[in-house]
């Protein structure tokens, strides 16, 4: 699955994720301490050891790459700062910019820039992160390298790091042949202990049929001809848009539904509102969700650990209620049919492929 994440991207579609935090300076306080705040990254690092790894591919495509120390880490190659006073629209200038270049592979695969000076007693901070680096509940652990619980927290040590010793090519090679022979065993292993308990073997296969077809039907069956399908170059632009997380959770509690279904109507509504902008038919169209399968991993875990399931976006419905209740009916059957364990015991099936 992380390998995926580098094997799809190209010059128009990056990888990575991101994101443009806003931050209030104290009073009296003119500019963020970046000298400080690189101090505080510096000594977070031994926290999640990925931040100092880069991708190594294996020779002869023996295996899928893996991740090795990087020996010429430098933090300042990931840290860096507008010196600049920025107004609203050059920070979007600058976050535009950020987000369209694709993170360098020889390289851990993560970046940071720090804006120290923004109008309004502000500062501003942009990160972005490789997918293959982590999903979206796994990257929450790069707020662990920014902020703090509490506004007085001492500065961190930095710790000692000694970069390990990247393997020659050939003993990358070996040691991907060999893992990949150790997955497959463990996977014989599973379906020896399968045939010794039929009825748990015949819940599996069903759940496995159930889920090869539901996602030859998502992922072969053509998605509508839509405007939002034009051909796109490598520039991005974030937009966004300020909701009360309050309102959201009071009609969450109100209607007994899930917050990310509640996300899912509001996108629903917001691009029947731009369809209709656009002079052309409100029509459902396909979306693809992410669900997390991080259960049981324990804190800490890296990688992706997530599966996906598809779903109509209800933007035909007129009535924000209507839509609602279309998504929720969704995500319930989605739920329960089997798909998402099977859609996930599929994707774990062709890691194990030759």
């Amino acid at each position: 699955m992380d390998s995926s994440f580098l094997r799809v991207e190209s010059e128009n579609a990056h990888m990575h994720v991101g994101w443009c935090s806003s931050v209030e300076l104290p009073e009296g306080v003119q500019a963020l301490d970046t000298t400080e705040m690189a101090a505080r990254i510096a000594g977070r690092l031994h926290l999640s050891p990925r931040f100092r790894q880069r991708v190594v591919p294996v020779p002869l495509g023996a295996g899928e790459p893996v991740w090795r120390d990087d020996p010429s880490f430098q933090l300042a190659n990931h840290v860096k700062v507008i010196p600049a006073l920025l107004d609203d629209n050059g920070v979007r200038r600058a976050t535009d910019a950020f987000f369209t270049r694709p993170l360098r592979r020889d390289r851990p695969l993560w970046e940071i820039v720090l804006v120290p000076q923004v109008t309004g007693g502000r500062a501003a901070i942009l990160g972005k992160i490789h997918h293959a680096m982590a999903d979206g509940i796994a990257a929450v652990e790069i707020g662990m390298l920014l902020f703090d619980l509490s506004p007085d927290a001492p500065v961190p040590a930095p710790s000692e790091w000694t970069p390990g010793r990247t393997e020659g090519p050939a003993r990358l090679a070996l040691g991907a042949v060999a893992d990949t022979a150790l997955e497959q065993f463990r996977a014989t292993r599973k379906m020896v202990g399968l045939g010794r308990s039929p009825a748990r073997t015949i819940r599996v296969a069903d759940t496995l049929r159930r889920a090869a077809f539901s996602l030859a039907e998502d992922t072969l069956k053509r998605a509508p001809e839509s405007y939002l399908n034009p051909a796109i170059g490598p520039g991005r632009t974030l937009v966004t848009h300020r909701f009360e997380l309050e309102r959201l959770l009071r009609l969450k509690e109100l209607r007994q539904v899930k917050l990310n279904d509640i996300f899912l109507a509001a996108s629903a509504g917001a691009l029947r509102r731009f369809a209709r902008d656009r002079d052309e038919d409100p029509v459902d169209l396909r979306a693809m969700v992410p669900v997390n399968v991080r259960a049981g991993d324990g804190a800490g875990a890296t990688g992706n650990k997530i599966t996906f399931g598809f779903i109509e976006l209800p933007i035909s419905s007129a009535r924000p209620g209507e839509r609602l209740d279309r998504v929720v009916a969704a995500m319930e059957a989605l739920k329960s049919d089997g798909r998402i364990e099977g859609s996930q015991l599929l994707i774990s099936g062709i890691g194990l492929c030759p």
